[in-house]
């Protein structure tokens, strides 16, 4: 839903998984983060990941605030959370930031 929306990309990151949203929702030739100013968003529970991917592009909140402000936004899912194998804890909280 994110990919269709708001021109989202899913990536890993070692063993995190992301979804990054282009700045002013354009979708991009390559698969990676860019060079830009960028808004990190880890979803506590799934729930920011998730909920954003059901959200239309107009009602996407903080999401869809930063983008139309052209920043790059990554959302990413806590160990233990989505696909992420593990357990989640504030060290690998701290790991995975």
């Amino acid at each position: 839903e994110l990919v269709q929306r708001l021109g989202a990309t899913q990536i890993w990151l070692g063993d995190v998984d992301c979804c990054i949203i282009p700045p002013h929702f354009e979708r991009q030739s390559t698969t990676g983060i860019l060079s830009v100013p960028t808004v990190l968003f880890c979803a506590p529970n799934a729930v920011l990941y998730e909920s954003f991917s059901m959200a239309s592009r107009e009602s996407a909140g903080w999401v869809t605030t930063y983008a139309r402000a052209g920043l790059q936004v990554v959302l990413w899912n806590p160990a233990g959370y989505g696909r992420r194998k593990g357990s989640p804890s504030p060290r690998r909280n701290l790991q995975d930031g």
